[in-house]
């Protein structure tokens, strides 16, 4: 295993996060006056992806061989009975997360068996805290809580686990079913009028969005309804089966710039920024990419769509950023759709914006 560091900052310690948190009155004090003080931690002692976790002594489980890291790090753990908040260290390795007291323990205080489990972002914690829940399939059984230190770390930690429960779909897979769904949109649906106000069969997309976030595949092309396509994708967009394609950081970024009463071209050149930074994969910028040029397919045939730039953004604008205000979301949607060659230059969307 990757040899810890032991010579960390007094500030950043276990010791002083624990005297922070105890000054803290609420949980949601207690994680916000530990993010910073994580972030530090972190830094120093995140152990690279691939490590071998040849040390721990895995609670009840027989290894013949040292169980291969996907991920490690530090989050904040509510405890149990008496709903206190830890800071733990976090071993995702095959499809166990283990967590520890610290990074230099040998022994887990806790094992959880993924496939017992299915990943939910947390309700019971404010849109900031950075909450990830994890509930058991059994009922009765123990929900396990946990913040990160900020929305880039959640998104990886989210991703990582995502992709190590046996019964989910792995993150890329659900990518690529949702840009297929999209372009089969397109295809079926993109000189349907009305097709983003007429709703479809409630009960098919209820369906079908449940085998989207499980291990159940579907044949994308054996959807014909149009409208049932177009709701399934809002549903998908608008319950974060996929997650957020921007963290709530870079969507408040993007805010500011479109709240800003700045020329175009410095919005842009600030959009596009946020695009190529480390905030977005490559993956999450094709979906937009495919989705404006879906809306321009359909804008470009207004005459049989009846639909309207404004019409677009209202339906999906709080769909895709969901940390912003209505106004600011419908805004910047507004802004990718009408500067679509700009910011997009690879992608074949195009034509009339009016």
């Amino acid at each position: 295993m990757t040899k810890i560091k032991k010579d960390r900052d007094v500030a950043s310690s276990p010791k002083t996060l624990r005297t922070m948190m105890v000054r803290s009155d609420t949980a949601q004090e207690q994680l916000s006056a530990a993010a910073q003080a994580v972030v530090a931690m972190d830094k120093k002692l995140m152990i690279p992806c691939g490590s071998k976790v040849s040390r721990r002594k895995f609670k009840g489980r027989s290894r013949s061989e040292p169980a291969q890291s996907v991920m490690e790090g530090f989050l904040m753990k509510e405890g149990g009975s008496h709903k206190s908040w830890k800071l733990r260290w976090f071993v995702l390795a095959d499809s166990e997360l283990v967590y520890f007291k610290s990074a230099s323990s040998e022994t887990p205080l806790g094992l959880l068996d993924l496939a017992d489990y299915k990943l939910c972002r947390s309700a019971r914690l404010k849109e900031k805290s950075c909450g990830i829940e994890l509930v058991p399939e059994k009922p009765g059984a123990r929900v396990y809580i946990m913040s990160a230190a900020n929305e880039e770390e959640r998104k990886r930690w989210v991703h990582a686990i995502d992709s190590a429960i046996p019964t989910r779909r792995p993150y890329a897979q659900r990518i690529a079913l949702l840009r297929d769904l999209i372009h089969h949109l397109q295809e079926i649906g993109g000189t349907k009028e009305d097709i983003f106000r007429v709703s479809g069969s409630e009960q098919h997309i209820k369906r079908l969005l449940h085998n989207f976030e499980l291990r159940r595949p579907f044949n994308v092309e054996e959807i014909v309804n149009p409208y049932t396509l177009s709701g399934l994708i809002k549903k998908i967009l608008k319950t974060c089966a996929v997650g957020p394609l921007l963290p709530a950081s870079a969507q408040e970024l993007m805010q500011r710039v479109v709240e800003n009463d700045v020329a175009d071209d410095a919005q842009l050149h600030s959009i596009r920024a946020i695009f190529n930074s480390e905030l977005m994969t490559m993956d999450e910028h094709k979906i937009l990419c495919d989705l404006t040029t879906l809306f321009h397919t359909v804008l470009d045939h207004a005459a049989l769509t009846n639909t309207t730039i404004d019409e677009i953004a209202l339906s999906f604008g709080k769909a895709l950023f969901p940390n912003m205000a209505d106004e600011w979301a419908h805004q910047v949607l507004h802004l990718l759709i009408s500067h679509s060659e700009e910011l997009f230059p690879d992608c074949p969307c195009g034509g009339s914006n009016e």
